[in-house]
């Protein structure tokens, strides 16, 4: 698997991030076995036919291995990935009768 470098977004690189919030929920899922894989996905808005088809490859290798992945490189605004989050931390403090 290659490893991609890591983009500073919202106070922290995605890694961080993820990281901080698989540890709140350590308790109860054994998060630290897992690895999730970090797939660039910019080649898709501009790179070659090989270079896109690579990224496919990474996408289908993540969903057969680990069920899951980040990713880079979207070209979704940081400000809207800070607010989208805190929404939903906020929204799943709400007591569960008001969700």
């Amino acid at each position: 698997m290659t490893t991609l470098p890591s983009y500073t977004i919202a106070g922290g690189s995605d890694a961080d991030i993820v990281e901080r919030q698989l540890r709140a929920t350590e308790k109860v899922l054994p998060w630290r076995l897992i690895r999730f894989p970090t797939i660039d996905l910019s080649p898709l808005r501009g790179g070659s036919a090989g270079e896109q088809r690579e990224v496919a490859r990474q996408i289908d290798a993540a969903c057969m291995d680990t069920g899951f992945f980040m990713v880079t490189g979207h070209g979704v605004a940081a400000d809207l990935i800070t607010r989208t989050r805190q929404r939903a931390i906020d929204f799943f403090a709400l007591r569960s009768k008001r969700r």
